[in-house]
């Protein structure tokens, strides 16, 4: 089995990264039957939230823990714990587990909390942070368990970010309607850029695809988001623009707040839902033919 790692990263907040992540994770592992383990990088630790994790009880297994552990393990002041003990079940934080466990049993979680912001800012001189994540990643994926590991990242372009970027196989931008993040998504394909040309130092065949931008929260008939889309289709590659546009929806926002579940469970009729399980599709259906090209490549 080979573990696909897909980053999903814009510098900007509030382009809905968490919510592809969450409704990546629910159509792949719930409607597709792939293992996906999600991980929660984000010291705002939202995705967490969303299936149900409370940071108020703080957990012994949460990345910041890992982080800490391995980084005292370095200063020789105490043992490793495997990145596996680190891994939960979807299941285990829902507020409704009896309903959810069905759901939710091949999609696993790796819970962040707000402490990790402190962990950043102490280590972001050392460059410890990022290897340890980078090594958190890579051993997971050695465990042969998950089909895919998507990760939700902090809305900046941070060491951690381009450490993270150096640890995909894959990455997505989410772009709404405004000039803002639009901006972000540029950001992002700089910083992937450079994670490229840093991961080829070591590996010179090393790839990390940028898979495309994905068009969240539009208002169709606005003049604001066909200019938009113009200026996109105008400045990108007709390749690296997701044909799914997903509609702004109040349910997904509901979804977060009122459920503490992914939209695509909480409202699968919505069209946030619909278009959500399409993007799904269309990005498994673009790695499926990179990797099909990779394998052509490489026999020929």
């Amino acid at each position: 089995m080979k573990t696909k790692v897909i980053i999903v990263a814009c510098v900007k907040g509030g382009v809905g990264k968490t919510t592809l992540v969450a409704a990546m994770g629910d159509v792949l592992a719930r409607k597709m039957e792939q293992k996906v383990l999600l991980i929660d990088s984000d010291p705002q630790a939202n995705l967490s939230r969303r299936f149900g994790y409370d940071d108020r009880n703080p957990v012994n297994n949460s990345l910041d823990v890992y982080m800490l552990t391995e980084m005292e393990a370095l200063n020789g002041k105490g043992e490793r714990i495997e990145a596996q003990n680190f891994i939960s079940p979807c299941a285990k934080y829902s507020r409704r587990l009896n309903s959810k466990a069905k759901t939710y049993e091949n999609l696993d979680i790796v819970v962040a909390d707000k402490v990790m912001d402190q962990i950043y800012s102490q280590y972001a001189g050392t460059g410890n942070a990022g290897s340890i994540l980078i090594k958190f990643i890579n051993n997971i994926k050695k465990l042969n368990i998950y089909d895919y590991i998507i990760i939700d990242t902090q809305p900046n372009i941070s060491f951690i970010m381009q450490e993270l970027l150096k640890a995909a196989d894959y990455v997505i931008t989410p772009v709404t309607p405004n000039v803002d993040a639009f901006a972000g998504a540029n950001s992002i394909g700089l910083a992937y850029n450079k994670a490229l040309e840093e991961k080829r130092v070591y590996n010179p065949d090393a790839n990390i695809e940028f898979l495309g931008a994905l068009i969240n929260k539009n208002k169709n008939n606005t003049i604001v988001s066909r200019e938009l889309r113009s200026e996109i289709d105008h400045i990108w590659k007709d390749n690296e623009i997701f044909e799914t546009v997903i509609p702004n929806s109040q349910d997904v926002e509901s979804s977060e707040f009122k459920k503490a579940a992914p939209v695509t469970i909480a409202y699968p009729a919505s069209s946030a839902s619909i278009k959500l399980v399409a993007a799904t599709h269309e990005i498994v259906d673009k790695i499926n033919k990179l990797e099909k090209k990779y394998k052509g490549a490489a026999q020929a």
